[in-house]
């Protein structure tokens, strides 16, 4: 599994006409391998810090990296966490502290096993020469979840995230002051008949989410 990067590449744009009569402009992106990790790793999503160092969540194994897009070409881990089986989604709750989430699912039975937590990460007092330096605590165990998956941050003025659960088909609101959750969304939209609600983004007053279905 690779990481990888893009961005636009001088001022020259195209203009491509698509099949619904709306017009598109495209600009040339110039992409190259950040790290690539081994063939047996699952990255599912990632971060990036006010320094433009990146953090990943690993699937396969209960672990976040941070890597460096600019110069080692490596990545450091960060913390690995004992209590469950994958990590998954992530967000930035204030600047350079983050939210991730856990879970424990059977891609064969489509059941999940508990382990389903959130985690905060404190990134301020960071040092890459020294890995565990992260300060990481639990905040939330959610017994009801299957399988947590995407996560959303209500804004700055809040303390609610938004966690989906892909095999419930639901999502939960997480307060990451007192840890408490309870559904929040639990509709035909985020429903499963296998994976359900998936993604999570908001903007403004707006959440947008995938369902895998």
């Amino acid at each position: 599994m690779v990481t990888a990067w893009a961005a636009p590449v001088g001022k020259e744009k195209s203009l491509t006409s698509s099949s619904d009569g709306y017009s598109n402009v495209t600009y040339p992106l110039l992409s190259g391998l950040v790290y690539e990790f081994p063939e047996d790793t699952w990255v599912e999503n990632l971060a990036v810090r006010h320094n433009g160092q990146i953090i990943v969540t690993e699937n396969t194994r209960p672990r976040i990296y941070q890597v460096d897009p600019f110069m080692s070409q490596k990545a450091v881990l960060l913390h690995e966490f004992p209590e469950t089986a994958s990590i998954l989604g992530i967000v930035e709750t204030s600047p350079d502290a983050f939210h991730v989430c856990s879970a424990k699912f059977s891609s064969e039975t489509f059941q999940g096993f508990g382990g389903a937590y959130t985690f905060r990460l404190d990134m301020r007092r960071f040092d890459p020469e020294r890995p565990g330096s992260v300060e990481v605590s639990k905040i939330a165990t959610i017994p009801q979840a299957q399988a947590l998956n995407g996560l959303a941050f209500l804004g700055w003025n809040s303390t609610l995230l938004l966690v989906s659960d892909f095999a419930l088909g639901v999502a939960f609101s997480v307060d990451i002051d007192t840890g408490e959750s309870q559904i929040a969304i639990n509709s035909t939209y985020s429903r499963s008949t296998g994976f359900g609600v998936n993604g999570l983004k908001v903007r403004h007053n707006d959440l947008y989410f995938t369902n895998s279905q």
